[in-house]
């Protein structure tokens, strides 16, 4: 971290009297700035309001470096001023794909949770009919036990079709998939 800290002030140090890195950093700073003003406070961020700010900002720094005498911010604004429609479009651009991509993630989310809704329901039934199964194999068994060959033949009939029933709903439900959003 520290090595990291040292090639910023380093990288700072090279570049801080060159009104094209000045440039670059208020651009950057002005897209960082769209981006948290559209996501974490919901400002819906036109492009008119974005080239005023980008102009604002030029405007103000060649006047600090005017009345300053700092040439450098002075050249600095101007070159914002100049490339302010390209820095509009870059952060429209950014704002548009990162719009996309909540969208995609948006999408995929209700994707996977109707297929959560939709295993969990099958598990649910299948469950149920297990239970149905395994019930009327007791009744058979308790029957039997008890000497009624007639209850325990109708009930293990009954177990076996249950069985047959949850085994073939079974196939059914895993050789059908959700459908995907794409």
């Amino acid at each position: 971290m520290k090595k990291q800290f040292e090639k910023i002030i380093a990288t700072f140090k090279a570049n801080k009297d060159k009104p094209s890195y000045w440039v670059q950093v208020v651009g950057a700073l002005i897209v960082i700035g769209i981006i948290v003003a559209h996501y974490l406070l919901g400002v819906n961020v036109n492009t008119d309001a974005t080239l005023g700010g980008v102009l604002a900002v030029g405007s103000l720094l060649a006047l600090w470096g005017n009345l300053t005498d700092n040439s450098i911010l002075e050249q600095a604004g101007n070159t914002l001023k100049g490339n302010s429609n390209v820095i509009v479009k870059t952060a429209d651009t950014v704002v548009d794909a990162l719009d996309t991509a909540v969208d995609q993630l948006q999408a995929a989310k209700t994707t996977v949770t109707q297929t959560v809704k939709s295993a969990d329901s099958a598990a649910s039934s299948a469950s149920a009919q297990g239970s149905a199964v395994a019930s009327a194999y007791q009744v058979a068994a308790s029957a039997a036990e008890a000497g009624d060959t007639s209850t325990a033949s109708s009930a293990s009939s009954m177990a076996a079709s249950l069985a047959t029933g949850t085994a073939n709903d079974a196939t059914s439900s895993t050789n059908t998939t959700p459908e995907s959003a794409s």
